[in-house]
C-alpha cells in the first residue's frame, strides 16, 4: 500500500515537472498579461524597489494597484517622475498585510520572495507573482515557486519583462494559485489609502443605504486591528 501510494506521488510530481518544462517553452506564456488579467483586478505589490512595475500596472489601466514596500516611497533604481503613482503607495508595517486583504493578484519582490514558501499566506489570492530583479532573493524565489509547482499548489502562467531604468531587463513569473482557499467569513479590508470618513463619504455619495451594528459611538475612531459591523441593503 505505501509503495503504491509512493509511485502514484511520484507520478504527479514527475507530470507537474513536466508540465512546467513544457511551458516555459509554450508561446502563450510570453503572451500580453492583459490577455490574462482583467483592469479590475485588485493587484498588490509587497517589497519592490523599481518603479518601472508600477508604473506598467497603471500605465495599463491596472487603477487598483497598490505597492506596499519597507521603503518610504524611495525606489532605488531611479526617481520618481510619474505622477500617475501618486496615492498608490504606502509603508510595510505587519505580515498581516500580505494574507489579510481582498487582492486578487499579489506581487513578491525582494525579501518578500520567501513567502512563496508559505503557501497559507497567499492562498486567497489568483494569482502570486515573483519579481526577479537579480539579487539573492531572486534565486529563493525561482527554487520556492518549484516546490510549490511540483506539490500541486501552483502553475505558471506567464513570464512578463521589463526594461528597467539602468538599462536591465526585469521579468515577473505569474503563477496561477490552484488551491485558491475563499475566506470562511464575510470580512473584507478596506483599502489602507483611503481613511474611514473617506470610505462613509463614499457610501453616502453613491446613495447606498446601511447601518452600523455596534460601536457606532466611537466612530471613526478605530483602534488597530479592529473592524466595523455593517449592514448594507
Amino acid at each position: 500500500m505505501i509503495h503504491a501510494i509512493h509511485r502514484i506521488f511520484q507520478r504527479k510530481v514527475f507530470s507537474r515537472g513536466l508540465q512546467l518544462i513544457l511551458s516555459v517553452f509554450h508561446r502563450e506564456t510570453y503572451l500580453p498579461v492583459e490577455t490574462l488579467w482583467s483592469s479590475a483586478f485588485r493587484i498588490i505589490e509587497f517589497g519592490s524597489d523599481n518603479p518601472i512595475i508600477a508604473r506598467f500596472f497603471l500605465d495599463n489601466g491596472f487603477s487598483r494597484y497598490l505597492r506596499i514596500s519597507d521603503e518610504d516611497n524611495i525606489y532605488k533604481d531611479c526617481s520618481l517622475n510619474n505622477a500617475n503613482e501618486d496615492g498608490h503607495s504606502i509603508r510595510y508595517q505587519y505580515s498581516a498585510q500580505v494574507f489579510r486583504n481582498n487582492a486578487n493578484v499579489m506581487i513578491f519582490a525582494n525579501r518578500f520572495n520567501k513567502l512563496l514558501r508559505k503557501f497559507w499566506m497567499y492562498r486567497h489570492v489568483d494569482y502570486i507573482v515573483s519579481s526577479l530583479s537579480g539579487d539573492k532573493y531572486c534565486f529563493y524565489g525561482v527554487f520556492a515557486s518549484i516546490i510549490e509547482i511540483l506539490k500541486g499548489k501552483i502553475q505558471l502562467k506567464r513570464v512578463l519583462s521589463f526594461r528597467c531604468c539602468n538599462g536591465r531587463k526585469h521579468y515577473l513569473l505569474v503563477f496561477k494559485v490552484i488551491h485558491k482557499e475563499s475566506r470562511r467569513d464575510a470580512r473584507k479590508y478596506l483599502t489602507p489609502l483611503i481613511s474611514i470618513e473617506q470610505f462613509y463619504k463614499r457610501l453616502n455619495n453613491a446613495n447606498i443605504r446601511y447601518v452600523v451594528l455596534r460601536w457606532f459611538e466611537d466612530l471613526p475612531i478605530i483602534e488597530d486591528g479592529e473592524d466595523m459591523d455593517i449592514l448594507c441593503h
